[in-house]
C-alpha cells in the first residue's frame, strides 16, 4: 500500500458501529460517491479492532477529496494520519468488482 502519502484515519466506537449505524451509513456514502466519480484514486481500507477503535478506516488523499466533494461528513472521526495501511485492513474503495455492477 502506498507509504508515499499519509493516511487518514477514522476512527469508529462501538455506539457509532452497532446502535447508531454511523460506519454503515457512511460506507454507503461513500460507496455512492466513489459510483459516480470518476477518481478512481480514491482508496478507502476497513480495520476492525484497530488501536482502541472498534472499526478504523484508513482514506488516501483522493478520497478524502472525492467525499469531501460530495458533501460527505467524516471529519469528526478523524483520529489522526498514518503513513501505512496495516496488511490486514481490507479495501472497500475502489469497491471489488464483484460488488460494484450490484
Amino acid at each position: 500500500m502506498d507509504d508515499e502519502e499519509p493516511w487518514h484515519v477514522l476512527g469508529f466506537n462501538l455506539d457509532y458501529v452497532v446502535w447508531l449505524g454511523v460506519e454503515t451509513s457512511l460506507n454507503e456514502r461513500a460507496v455512492a460517491a466513489w459510483k459516480a466519480s470518476p477518481n478512481r484514486l480514491a482508496r478507502v481500507f476497513r480495520k476492525e479492532h484497530h488501536a482502541q477503535h472498534m472499526v478504523a478506516w484508513f482514506l488516501n488523499e483522493a478520497a478524502a477529496a472525492m467525499l469531501d466533494a460530495a458533501g460527505i461528513s467524516w471529519r469528526e472521526h478523524l483520529d489522526g494520519t498514518v503513513a501505512c495501511v496495516p496488511e490486514d485492513a481490507l479495501c472497500i474503495i475502489p469497491v471489488p468488482v464483484n460488488v460494484a455492477s450490484r
